[in-house]
């Protein structure tokens, strides 16, 4: 939670966010606090945080992947072996499962890392980096082997006109040869922008659930975009993937 003042409405402000935005919606993940100041809940909170260089005045536009850099900054106290951990985009291709949908595309990879509960060693969350060149469907899919709950942070939308596409319904099928690109409802997410959830919800704001567990989704895609320009550009994105049973919306 935090307090903001609104120029426009000349008055103070109160905001408040929970781990997602509301389903189906983008949200901007700037935090202006006039105060400097960020309170949590009886419960606390988690915290990533993704900031512009000082030197910039934009979100930077990538032509080639490999100028892209991950360092790894963790500090002292984490083990020698944790700090020489290195992170790197694999390209898709280069994956059994990747062969042939990203043969002639650029998309990329980042293994990620899990969050656990220090106390129960419960998985919270894993989270992962993806990269794609503009014009690239990154797969429809609708998670029907995940037990998991995603959301993606855009880091950078290389043209500004990237982000999730789904079917309205997780009733409505899909198939390759015979669905419409304009049967996809789209969805834009600027840079520093997330989505909220695209997972079914119960009536008890619980994710729906299949009998095998697995979560219930409408088939959807990342959807990197193209516009006028000759420059090479990429979209990069942070993707979260919350344990389903602890994902109850607030």
């Amino acid at each position: 939670m935090w307090t903001s003042s609104s120029t426009e409405l000349s008055k103070i402000v109160n905001h408040s966010r929970t781990f997602v935005c509301e389903p189906k919606t983008v949200s901007s993940l700037a935090i202006c606090s006039n105060e400097n100041v960020i309170t949590t809940g009886n419960e606390g909170a988690l915290l990533i945080v993704l900031k512009i260089n000082e030197t910039m005045d934009t979100i930077p536009r990538f032509d080639s992947i490999e100028k892209v850099t991950i360092e790894n900054v963790l500090p002292e106290f984490c083990s020698e072996e944790v700090r020489k951990l290195s992170f790197q985009f694999i390209r898709c291709n280069k994956y059994d499962w990747g062969k042939e949908k990203f043969k002639d595309h650029e998309c990329y990879d980042m293994k990620g890392f899990d969050i656990k509960f220090a106390d129960n060693d419960e998985h919270l969350c894993y989270i992962q980096l993806w990269a794609a060149e503009q014009g690239i469907n990154c797969v429809v899919h609708n998670h029907s082997d995940a037990f998991f709950c995603e959301v993606n942070a855009c880091i950078v939308n290389g043209t500004g006109k990237g982000g999730m596409q789904y079917l309205i319904s997780s009733k409505e099928n899909y198939d390759p040869l015979t669905t419409l690109e304009s049967q996809f409802q789209k969805l834009e997410i600027p840079s520093l922008y997330e989505h909220g959830p695209l997972w079914d919800i119960d009536a008890q704001k619980k994710p729906v659930l299949r009998e095998d567990g697995t979560v219930v989704y409408p088939w959807h895609k990342w959807q990197s975009n193209t516009d006028d320009s000759s420059v090479k550009s990429f979209d990069i994105w942070m993707a979260f993937q919350f344990n389903a049973h602890l994902s109850a919306i607030p």
